[in-house]
């Protein structure tokens, strides 16, 4: 089989891209100033114009278009620049994993979870893998899986997702492992008043003040959990991302909030007097995953994450298990 010869302008870009040129076009594309692209690489002006210059010339294309305004990456350039942010990512992870092989203890794990699973489930998982990874580093990045929108995992922004399955999930390019059915909860103040009852029926409290994280998916879990009874959902009184923000107005008493397992256990284990009330939601049950890339290696170090997240995932089911067992009998 014979190979065709590279063409000029492949054969011209072989020869003229380094690791500086990919560092550079990234800073241009994100600051649009030759000035600030020249501080973050700790080079001169000029030098960043010749660099620019010397690339255009070895592609053919024009990369930057230059005014008073300051430069504006054309179009070729945004191209460019996209392959330049994905191979120093790769290179980036490159590093890592070499990293990792040499000293499997160590080495870096990137997450992407919701605020509130971070604060509850994902806060044991961590003091267990810290405490047997005493020279590894674990970065949380703000990421929700129930929109299904997986970005930060496809750009390698992080090395695993955990969180809810969303309905009818389907990707070829996605591993899940499921870890546990999410349950849901109605949570109120011990001290209030639909607490101190032996039986709550959800129909009640269609006019009791509800808190929701976001104005899409919380309102339409608690829209959901309404409608199954046969009756129309109420409008929440108050919406906040906040975790601390709601845990004040559910420790007032005066308000409620459907929660899921694992926002119940940031909730809860820092305020004993929360209660769950005994309303059976099994109707909104869900599973709970971690979501990785097909075909990308993991390292060790975050293999090891994985394996302190199981016991705790387990832990925290057989925690809501007895919960949801107590309610619904």
């Amino acid at each position: 089989m014979v190979m065709s010869p590279a063409r000029p302008r492949e054969r011209r870009a072989s020869r003229y891209f380094r690791m500086r040129d990919l560092e550079l076009l990234s800073a241009l594309a994100r600051h649009a100033s030759m000035a600030k692209a020249a501080r973050e690489l700790a080079i001169s002006q000029p030098a960043v114009s010749k660099a620019i210059a010397d690339l255009e010339a070895a592609l053919g294309v024009k990369l930057l278009d230059r005014g008073f305004g300051g430069v504006h990456i054309t179009s070729y350039g945004e191209v460019v620049a996209r392959s330049a942010d994905a191979t120093l990512s790769e290179l980036r992870q490159c590093l890592r994993d070499l990293d990792a092989l040499a000293d499997p203890e160590a080495g870096e794990v990137r997450i992407g979870a919701a605020e509130a699973v971070s604060a509850g489930f994902l806060a044991d998982a961590i003091l267990a893998f810290t405490r047997a990874h005493p020279r590894a580093f674990v970065e949380i990045v703000a990421a929700r899986t129930v929109i299904g929108d997986y970005r930060e995992l496809r750009d390698k922004r992080v090395d695993l997702m955990v969180g809810r399955v969303p309905r009818n999930f389907a990707s070829d390019e996605l591993a899940v492992e499921m870890l546990f059915t999410e349950r849901r909860f109605v949570v109120g103040a011990a001290s209030s008043r639909w607490a101190r009852r032996r039986a709550v029926a959800l129909a009640e409290l269609r006019e009791a003040p509800w808190v929701v994280a976001t104005p899409g998916e919380a309102e339409a879990e608690l829209g959901a959990a309404f409608q199954s009874c046969g009756v129309a959902p109420p409008r929440a009184r108050v919406i906040a991302q906040s975790p601390q923000l709601r845990r004040k107005l559910l420790a007032s008493g005066e308000f409620l909030a459907l929660l899921s397992m694992p926002a119940i256990q940031a909730f809860i284990d820092e305020d004993a007097g929360l209660k769950l009330l005994p309303i059976d939601l099994s109707i909104l049950d869900s599973p709970f995953a971690i979501f990785t890339l097909r075909n990308r290696s993991l390292s060790p170090v975050v293999e090891g994450f994985i394996a302190s997240l199981r016991p705790a995932a387990a832990a925290l089911e057989r925690r809501y298990r007895r919960a949801g067992s107590d309610i619904r009998r």
